[in-house]
């Protein structure tokens, strides 16, 4: 062999030496025993929470929430059911004070009860209503009677009775005044004016028409 190639000796394999091994003392194995145990114990904890917090949430949509909603449910109608009793009372308050007012109402009327005349008569008002519509300064044209009613309480009957005729506005204000005045069993049920007088006082004629009701005594 020559000098630039030189001879490496071959290895044998008891020369080599063998890889260090480490010896672990008692402590050491101890810690990481326990280590081992207490993330597995954590690992454990970590999953039981995990199941409570399902099973808390599952209660809580089964049967909590429902609970409260009833109550809810329960304490609005409670309002709802007092506010009902309170209009309640006072409607009873209310149809009480109705009562005493129409019961003292109608103690009043049969106090100032009209005495009612026969239809019979019916020439003689006439009469009487032509005569006072002359006093007031109108011209009566025309007269005419309706139809008799009786009224569904069978105390009395309605008569209508129509006047038509001309006048100065005066003359007619004063006839439905003095109309009121001395024929009390005697109701307007319209009155109408054809014409434009230039102020309240004039005495440019104006043609006039009315309706009257004359109140009688019922079946006479």
């Amino acid at each position: 062999m020559s000098a630039n190639n030189p001879i490496i000796p071959a290895l044998d394999a008891t020369s080599v030496a063998p890889a260090p091994t480490t010896t672990l003392g008692p402590a050491t194995a101890r810690k990481r025993t326990l280590a081992g145990c207490f993330t597995h114990a954590w690992q454990i904890d970590l999953t039981g929470l995990a199941v409570c917090a399902l099973l808390t949430a599952g209660a809580y949509f089964a049967a909590v929430a429902p609970a409260m909603d009833r109550r809810d449910a329960d304490a609005a109608s409670r309002v709802a059911l007092a506010d009902a009793r309170d209009r309640v009372t006072g409607l009873s308050s209310s149809v009480r004070t109705t009562r005493t007012q129409l019961t003292d109402a109608q103690a009043t009327l049969a106090k100032v009860e009209i005495p009612l005349q026969s239809a019979t008569t019916i020439n003689a008002r006439l009469a009487a209503l032509a005569e006072l519509a002359v006093q007031c300064g109108l011209d009566v044209q025309h007269t005419q009677t309706g139809a008799l009613s009786v009224a569904e309480s069978k105390r009395f009957a309605r008569l209508p009775i129509q006047l038509a005729g001309a006048g100065s506005y005066r003359a007619c204000e004063t006839f439905l005044h003095r109309l009121a005045q001395q024929f009390p069993d005697t109701g307007m049920k319209s009155f109408t004016l054809d014409g434009s007088p230039a102020t309240e006082s004039s005495t440019t004629p104006v043609s006039f028409g009315c309706e009257l009701i004359w109140y009688v005594q019922a079946g006479k």
